[in-house]
């Protein structure tokens, strides 16, 4: 399975827990001496580990209609991944605001539950 040339998976985000990183820094420490695409290793790699997925409901990807440009409409609280969302895109103030309020908002919500709601209002 790891020999055959077959194989491709989207790895933008993948978690690798602690009891794993052994096996998985030397296994890739081979493919990258190889020159061995990023996307074919995380394929070769899962293919060769108990996995999970993430249910297609918790990511999206911006390569439909609107592109990167869409993040803000296909934004919600509950994704656990947006890509391909580039900071340096946010150069403009009003795209700024639009991330503050939406993304950075549902940070504060899903990790401190909302607990610094008014941590910058103080006067």
């Amino acid at each position: 399975m790891l020999t055959t040339a077959d194989g491709w998976c989207v790895s933008d985000l993948y978690y690798v827990p602690s009891s794993g990183l052994d096996y998985y820094s030397g296994l890739m420490e081979v493919f990258f001496e190889a020159n061995l695409f990023h996307e074919i290793a995380i394929s070769k790699y899962l293919r060769s580990v108990p996995h999970e997925r993430l249910n297609r409901s918790q990511f999206d990807y911006l390569y439909g209609p609107g592109g990167r440009d869409a993040w803000h409409t296909n934004y919600n609280a509950s994704l656990v991944m947006m890509h391909p969302i580039k900071l340096s895109f946010l150069g403009g103030v009003h795209q700024r605001k639009l991330f503050c309020n939406s993304v950075l908002v549902a940070f504060d919500q899903n990790l401190f539950d909302g607990e610094n709601k008014n941590a910058t209002s103080s006067g």
